[in-house]
């Protein structure tokens, strides 16, 4: 189950019943993250804009982060209209990472099998799914820094604890001095988001690594809390039939017209680079028998 080499408890799958049998042990507090490549960890768009040449720029992540949204909203109104404009800075910063842009947010989703597409769709080896527990990333946010610090010691509901953190979004994170994660659905999801199930997890500093962050909102390193399952890429071909089969492909995953030519480049490759994989396989293993 655990690999020495992972920091976090990894599951290699060997079929596609084995990776069905793991998603029907999680249930509705887990989220999910596909990932083309098996080595890669977990790192936001913002953290990997700041790789290099100069580690001291990330210092500045905060301010630029800042600057950054405000430049986004800016000009917002050539392309939406008021009601579809978002509310708050959460809404506009969820807004800039579904269409491209480095941001603090991870994208996740509350279907595993969603997940997984995007794990396999582009891979070209061994790919990798990542399932979190939220309850233990909510519970230290909300009791360890939400609360203490931003509650002025009056009761409130967790539940409510994401409304307020969408309103006051700059006033709690960009003061925040803690690492943790907490995590968020859009307050008015677009289409996109809707196909895709999709949620964030938002770490708590961006001078800090994600993972240094996920790592102070865990109690424990255990599969209780969080697990990473690999797939291995002779699977591919297999579990893409299946997900074809259950409706998870590009012109429910992306509305409109994009998921439209998204479903052409799919095909391309459903139909020809898998499919001559199997076929390679198929000749190679005549040859040997």
């Amino acid at each position: 189950m655990t690999n020495p080499g992972s920091p976090y408890p990894e599951l290699r799958i060997k079929s596609w019943e084995e990776l069905r049998n793991a998603f029907d042990r999680f249930g509705y507090l887990w989220v999910f993250r596909g990932q083309t490549q098996a080595e890669w960890g977990l790192r936001t768009t913002l953290e990997r804009a700041f790789d290099e040449p100069d580690a001291n720029l990330r210092n500045f992540e905060p301010i630029i982060e800042n600057q950054s949204l405000d430049v986004f909203k800016l000009y917002l109104h050539h392309y939406l209209s008021t009601s579809e404009s978002p509310r708050n800075d959460f809404e506009a910063l969820a807004l800039l990472q579904h269409f491209g842009g480095p941001t603090r947010l991870l994208d996740f989703t509350e279907s595993p099998y969603v997940a997984t597409y995007f794990a396999v769709r582009d891979a070209r080896s061994d790919s990798v799914v990542w399932a979190v527990n939220r309850f233990t990333l909510q519970s230290h946010f909300v009791n360890d820094v939400f609360i203490p610090q931003y509650n002025e010691g009056e009761s409130i509901h967790v539940d409510k604890v994401g409304s307020l953190v969408g309103t006051k979004f700059r006033e709690i994170f960009y003061q925040n001095r803690h690492e943790c994660v907490w995590w968020m659905n859009s307050g008015r999801p677009h289409a996109r988001e809707r196909a895709q199930q999709a949620l964030y997890l938002v770490p708590g500093r961006i001078d800090r690594t994600f993972d240094t962050n996920l790592r102070a909102s865990l109690t424990e390193v255990s599969e209780a809390q969080i697990l990473k399952i690999v797939i291995p890429r002779k699977l591919h071909y297999d579990i893409m039939t299946d997900l074809r089969r259950m409706a998870i492909f590009p012109s429910s995953l992306f509305p409109g017209l994009e998921g439209h030519a998204r479903g052409v480049n799919d095909w391309i490759k459903y139909h020809y680079r898998f499919g001559l994989e199997v076929l390679d396989n198929t000749d190679q293993n005549r040859r040997t028998h």
